[in-house]
């Protein structure tokens, strides 16, 4: 009895010592820009030629909330000894990673902080919550797919041979768009998900690599051991449908586009954090 007692007290003390100890995330929102070494009368300051371009074009005006967040105000934060995971220059706000309830009471005290909000513990999902909440788990690849050989004239004789891609793309007039030049040249394309398994190998996206299309990735979700290509599969469904390129075989909607593959969910969980994530990627 003696020694079960003594296993269930080691057992408890290993639970909550883990749970004091494990990593948390805070949202913290900034009262101001003021002091800003950036100004929106020089926007290419903190702007691609780019981005100025495409806002002119738009009649999309440069105001304050464009400008970086006070880079004053997060080596402050740095200061703390807090990790900062993301920041987003709209909110006026990072998100910081820390265990260290000091540092966030330092940080609550600087006069440049609105608030610190808890953001997420990351924690698996309940079974009830798994099966209220499948997220991506129930989507699927279809079991009927057009292939090459029914591929209509429309699809051969056009610009691309869509192969099983045919019957999605007409559906959505992709092909009139790609005979008329419209294949996302010139574009650049975030694409913000779960996950990017085996895009890094798989043959659809050879011509995306080959031709330099894919820009660059970044994982929020696990920034310390960047995960992109080794997570979920759902982003590698979602660029296939834009950027595949197999002739015969799979072609998306925008194979000429570029690429930047984000991974801003975690697809076990469903937290503030994410949001967050959506805003910096």
């Amino acid at each position: 009895m003696k020694k079960t007692t003594t296993l269930l007290l080691s057992i408890l003390v290993t639970i909550v010592s883990f749970s004091q100890v494990a990593p948390d995330k805070y949202h913290v929102r900034f009262t101001d820009k003021d002091n800003s070494p950036f100004s929106i009368n020089n926007p290419l300051g903190f702007l691609s030629q780019r981005a100025i371009d495409r806002r002119t074009n738009q009649n999309i005006s440069i105001v304050e909330n464009d400008l970086p967040v006070n880079p004053a105000y997060i080596d402050s934060i740095i200061g703390t000894g807090v990790t900062i995971l993301n920041v987003s220059k709209w909110m006026n706000s990072l998100t910081i990673y820390t265990t260290d309830q000091s540092a966030i009471n330092t940080i609550n005290a600087f006069p440049f902080v609105q608030s610190v909000s808890k953001s997420s513990t990351f924690k698996p999902l309940s079974q009830k919550e798994k099966s209220s909440k499948p997220f991506f788990e129930n989507e699927s690849f279809s079991d009927n797919p057009v292939s090459a050989k029914q591929s209509s004239n429309k699809g051969i004789q056009g610009i691309y041979d869509y192969g099983s891609a045919l019957n999605q793309i007409q559906m959505l007039n992709g092909d009139s768009l790609h005979d008329l030049g419209y294949d996302g040249a010139g574009m650049i394309i975030a694409v913000l998900d779960a996950g990017f398994l085996n895009v890094d190998s798989l043959t659809v996206f050879d011509s995306l690599w080959a031709n330099g299309q894919i820009l660059g990735s970044k994982d929020f979700v696990d920034p310390q051991s960047p995960n992109i290509y080794g997570s979920h599969s759902h982003g590698c469904m979602v660029l296939s449908t834009m950027g595949g390129n197999i002739p015969g075989g799979m072609v998306g909607t925008a194979p000429k586009a570029d690429y930047w593959l984000l991974r801003t969910e975690d697809a076990a969980t469903e937290y503030l954090i994410e949001e967050l994530n959506w805003v910096s990627g």
